[in-house]
């Protein structure tokens, strides 16, 4: 008997012969032979109709070999489990009832569905700001395993957030499932000057491919921005008051998530592009893209080194000289901070005028980080799985490369001038150490930051030596 219980680190395998078995000689032995399954059983199943799921079982009894039949079993389990409909889902694989031939198997999946109600709700406190945040869940209300969500977030800075979606699985379909999303935000980017008003309803699907291991996501989008300036700001320079604008932005956006098995060195990658474009409807010809990738090693017990690394450009896709612009202030990247680069003032490695920040059309970011057991804690106690020493070096740029002028050449050389830009500019980079603590969805991070190197000229309020915190999903 072959249970697949939810378990992060693969297959469980348990033997229910009466003599001791060796389930791995076993296993090793069945691989490669034939197999063919003849029954897929749900149980557990009571709002959730049972051809909701068809799509996502069905290729079971398409599997060749017991290999096969394993990888199929797990893609399965992640997949039900994605539909979030689902508290837990068990897969069993056992030899098929009544067959005479041992290569015969039936699979049942026991599934725990999630109250049909369900909500949330929690406090945080990160970076000079404090959050809070409401959910609350429909789940299958339509019997076809879909969701239908309410979110709302609310910060000490007047950032907030409103959010409806719906996620309905489609029979028949591999891309899964189908969102419909309507999201308001109010966005106070530290050191702008500037609120921005930001409608966004889309429409999207998302796969799978390569297993688990890829998540793609594609989606119709169309943005209302209202960027004003900040009610609480006087004297401000004209270059920031004329990103002040109203804009209808509609396009689409791909994504994918890379989770590629690289043995002892775990990678995660994501990499999205945006196109909004006149021939949707909307204001603007433009383009952002923007890259993630972190890796983490062990490098002996109880020491782990990540390394990880984010970049983004934006540019118009108008023709020179035809209606090419700036890129408009909510689409602009901004650098310094505890989430981002560590050791500098929030948003303060962009392009200063007055001293608010315009923020950059192209950027990069990197870091090293150190994490190192606690000395003073026994290894398998509860402090020391969650609380680390951390010793990291980051650094970042920002440039603009969008004025007028740059937008009347061609966009081959557009994008040359901003690759030099880029590697020419004079990185800021700073070193810390402090204590980290893992939850099971946030991150907290103590630090003592020593910024070493920035442009003085440029960024004379930019380091920020001393005591950090912050709390976040993820850090650089």
């Amino acid at each position: 008997k072959i249970q697949n219980k939810q378990n992060p680190s693969g297959i469980k395998l348990t033997s229910m012969a009466e003599e001791e078995v060796d389930i791995a000689d076993v296993l090793q032995q069945k691989l490669h032979a034939k197999v063919k399954v003849r029954n897929v059983r749900v149980e557990g199943l009571s709002r959730v109709k049972p051809e909701a799921l068809t799509t996502i079982l069905t290729p079971l009894l398409d599997t060749d070999t017991f290999q096969d039949l394993l990888e199929q079993g797990t893609l399965t389990q992640v997949k039900l489990s994605q539909l979030g409909v689902f508290k837990d889902v068990g897969v069993v694989i056992d030899v098929a009832r009544g067959s005479e031939s041992p290569d015969e198997y039936d699979v049942q999946i026991d599934a725990t569905e999630k109250n049909w109600l369900f909500g949330s709700g929690g406090v945080a406190v990160g970076a000079n700001e404090g959050t809070a945040n409401f959910g609350m869940n429909l789940n299958s209300a339509t019997g076809y395993a879909d969701v239908l969500s309410f979110k709302g977030t609310r910060s000490s800075l007047g950032n907030h957030v409103m959010d409806a979606t719906w996620r309905l699985p489609l029979k028949g379909l591999f891309w899964q499932p189908l969102t419909v999303s309507l999201n308001q935000t109010f966005l106070h980017p530290f050191n702008s000057a500037l609120q921005h008003r930001v409608v966004t309803g889309s429409i999207g699907v998302d796969w799978l491919t390569g297993n688990e291991n890829f998540k793609h996501s594609l989606k119709l989008r169309s943005r209302y921005v209202e960027t004003t300036l900040d009610d609480s700001t006087m004297h401000v320079p004209f270059p920031v008051r004329e990103t002040c604008s109203d804009l209808l932005l509609n396009g689409v956006e791909y994504s994918v998530d890379l989770q590629p098995d690289t043995g002892a060195v775990e990678t995660k990658a994501r990499a999205t592009v945006g196109i909004d474009g006149l021939v949707f409807g909307g204001m603007r010809d433009q383009c952002k893209a923007s890259t993630q990738v972190r890796m983490s090693a062990p490098l002996w017990d109880g020491v782990t080194l990540s390394a990880s690394l984010h970049t983004g450009v934006a540019m118009s896709l108008a023709q020179p000289g035809k209606g090419a612009e700036r890129i408009p202030a909510v689409d602009r990247f901004r650098l310094g901070g505890v989430h981002s680069v560590r050791g500098f003032n929030f948003n303060s490695l962009d392009t200063q005028v007055g001293g608010y920040s315009l923020g950059g059309n192209a950027f990069w970011a990197g870091a090293l980080n150190l994490y190192s057991r606690l000395p003073f804690l026994a290894p398998e106690s509860l402090l020391a799985h969650h609380v680390q020493l951390h010793g990291f070096v980051n650094g970042g740029a920002v440039v603009s490369t969008d004025s007028d002028a740059s937008m009347s050449k061609p966009t081959t050389t557009f994008i040359k001038d901003t690759t030099r830009a880029l590697v020419n500019a004079a990185p800021a980079l700073a070193w810390g150490v402090g204590l980290t603590m893992r939850m099971s969805m946030f991150q907290a991070e103590l630090n003592y930051c020593f910024p070493f190197a920035f442009t003085h000229r440029t960024h004379p309020n930019a380091p920020a030596q001393g005591w950090s915190f912050g709390l976040a999903m993820e850090f650089l």
